[in-house]
């Protein structure tokens, strides 16, 4: 069942808790995954620069899947690197990290990866090098049930490590956070969370998840961004309530 999701087809914040960052977030369209707008995160120093959700229905095994795109900056420096999203518990102290490293050390030497920081970096097991301008399916799990954190890249598993979480988690975040160097330029858009495994978005259009309901179906379409483009393109068309 969609705990929350938001496209930023609102063209701004008003589906989130706040903002936070010596600069701050916006909502941009020259460059989207789906629809009309993205949130773009442009910190002119190292710093943070996100948007975060709390007071979350308390949920023991959470999934935040979201879409990432680096304009500009990639880690070029063994040991850079940004937190993408996060899944907690009231703070970030006690959370979950999906996070691009530029590695400094084991058998990963100057290569960039997707990690799961919880907070002991556990790299995938093998690494990715992500390209600039591409757009990238990143999905993290907090499963404070089992003691797991994963991380998918894509719709595929790359890091499934046991973790003692304490307290079921009641937040999440997107953007970036802990920047260890300046320059960085990204876009992030599709933003869902779930309390089970959501996946790549289908081509054209929103994920719709086997087994869903009519009723949790719709909610997912008018939250995302295929029946915003529908009213644009048919505009007697008009989402109804159900």
């Amino acid at each position: 069942m969609v705990i929350f999701s938001d496209g930023f087809e609102s063209g701004d914040f008003s589906a989130w808790t706040g903002t936070e960052g010596a600069t701050l977030p916006s909502v941009e369209s020259n460059i989207k995954h789906h629809g009309n707008y993205s949130m773009r995160c442009n910190p002119n120093i190292v710093d943070q620069e996100d948007v975060y959700k709390t007071g979350l229905a308390a949920t023991a095994i959470m999934y935040e899947r979201f879409y990432v795109y680096i304009d500009a900056g990639l880690p070029s420096v063994n040991d850079q690197e940004f937190d993408c999203g996060g899944i907690g518990k009231d703070d970030y102290q006690n959370a979950v990290f999906a996070t691009l490293r530029r590695i400094g050390g084991n058998n990963y030497w100057g290569t960039v990866t997707w990690i799961a920081n919880v907070p002991t970096r556990d790299y995938e097991a093998a690494a990715s090098n992500p390209s600039a301008d591409t757009w990238y399916c990143i999905e993290q799990v907090r499963d404070v049930t089992n003691g797991r954190s994963k991380l998918y890249v894509g719709g595929v598993l790359k890091v499934d490590v046991a973790k003692a979480h304490v307290g079921n988690s009641n937040m999440v975040f997107a953007g970036v956070d802990y920047v260890s160097y300046a320059g960085l330029d990204t876009y992030h858009d599709c933003v869902v969370v779930d309390s089970s495994y959501i996946g790549p978005e289908a081509a054209g259009g929103p994920t719709v998840k086997k087994g869903s309901s009519l009723v949790n179906t719709m909610t997912e379409m008018l939250n995302s961004k295929m029946l915003f483009s529908m009213a644009n393109r048919y505009p007697k068309l008009s989402p109804r309530r159900f």
